[in-house]
């Protein structure tokens, strides 16, 4: 980043390209390199640490704004109901363990439920659909070379959900165009020079990717409240910031609560989180979704499955969320009296899940 604004302040450059690092590298065209983003750009005048700070407020604050439109315009919650969605979704362990370190290129996992939202609403909504292309376009400036082919994968599986009637998959189709051409036309700027990067250097795979992520590894993955960075879970190969999605087993509790009373309500909802499920499980069988994908570039230079545990956590913080909303109206169907009582307690206890996850 310094690099970068010493480029364009001092020398009056495009920062393309970085001197300081082993004989010199891409910088514009740098997979993860960030230094493109429009977030960059509006920080020039700052120094690097005030331009990190800023760079994880502003995601963070669309991951804010972007669930409270999911849940709220999308799932028809209430106020209290889309903020501990919200809060869950900004303030989750996985986003911590993730992107504070050498990982901030990923920090656009924050925009899913933004495109999910836009996504969606795209099948009646050119604007939606637009959107949603500027938002994709918006992370290939911010080096997403994780967030966005694993955002459009998620986005692919949600459409699984509306296929039918035909008519309703011809609408879907138009708005994937729609949103494919305004993502291509306004980031081709970076993919352009990006995809003539990878297509004439292939990435060193320093060791293989056989990541299979065992029951036990969901249960501390969720469970584990205290670790340190650089430690293992059991059997993964990978530093434990790779996997740690701790809600606790209070959270555990909410969110199958949660499932359960709106599995047929919200099936489209169910299907989105089962198949992401199993790519976060990694290389379970020779037919594991994840083993499969890893075949289609650019997943043939990526490692670690259990990235899209960072997407599952989407559905997660719904269902926690539609536990303090379904299970009141379920109790005011016999118990009339208690159903308030009922809600503040669950809502109480959302709010404990969200602290103590963010704590």
């Amino acid at each position: 980043i310094a690099i970068a604004k010493a480029a364009v302040t001092r020398y009056h450059e495009l920062p393309l390209w970085n001197p300081f690092d082993c004989a010199g590298i891409p910088m514009w065209d740098h997979p993860e390199g960030i230094t493109s983003s429009p977030i960059f750009w509006v920080t020039l005048p700052f120094s690097t640490t005030v331009t990190m700070i800023l760079w994880h407020i502003s995601h963070a604050a669309v991951g804010f704004i972007g669930m409270w439109l999911l849940a709220r315009r999308e799932l028809k919650l209430s106020e209290s109901g889309t903020f501990i969605a919200a809060v869950l979704w900004t303030f989750a362990t996985c986003h911590t363990t993730q992107y504070a370190g050498a990982h901030e290129a990923l920090i656009s996992f924050y925009n899913a439920p933004l495109l999910l939202f836009l996504w969606r609403r795209g099948e009646h909504s050119w604007d939606a659909a637009v959107g949603c292309g500027l938002v994709l376009a918006w992370m290939a400036y911010d080096g997403a070379t994780y967030p966005l082919p694993h955002s459009l994968v998620m986005l692919g599986l949600e459409s699984l959900t509306r296929l039918w009637p035909p008519k309703r998959a011809l609408r879907v189709i138009a708005a994937g165009a729609l949103v494919g051409v305004v993502a291509f036309t306004v980031s081709a700027a970076r993919i352009l020079p990006l995809a003539a990067q990878l297509g004439s250097h292939t990435r060193v795979m320093e060791y293989p990717d056989v990541d299979h992520v065992t029951l036990a590894t969901l249960r501390d993955m969720y469970m584990t409240r205290t670790a340190s960075y650089l430690s293992h879970f059991p059997e993964q190969q990978y530093v434990i910031g790779e996997y740690l999605t701790y809600i606790g087993w209070l959270g555990v509790l909410l969110a199958f609560f949660g499932l359960m009373l709106t599995a047929s309500e919200l099936s489209w909802l169910l299907v989105l989180a089962f198949l992401l499920l199993l790519l976060m499980m990694g290389h379970f069988a020779k037919w594991a979704p994840w083993t499969l994908l890893r075949n289609v570039p650019p997943f043939t230079s990526m490692r670690v499955s259990a990235r899209f545990r960072l997407l599952l956590m989407m559905p997660v913080a719904l269902w926690i969320a539609l536990a303090t909303e379904r299970a009141p109206q379920m109790i005011a169907r016999w118990f009339p009296r208690w159903a308030k009582s009922a809600k503040a307690v669950l809502v109480g206890c959302a709010l404990l899940v969200a602290g103590d996850a963010a704590g």
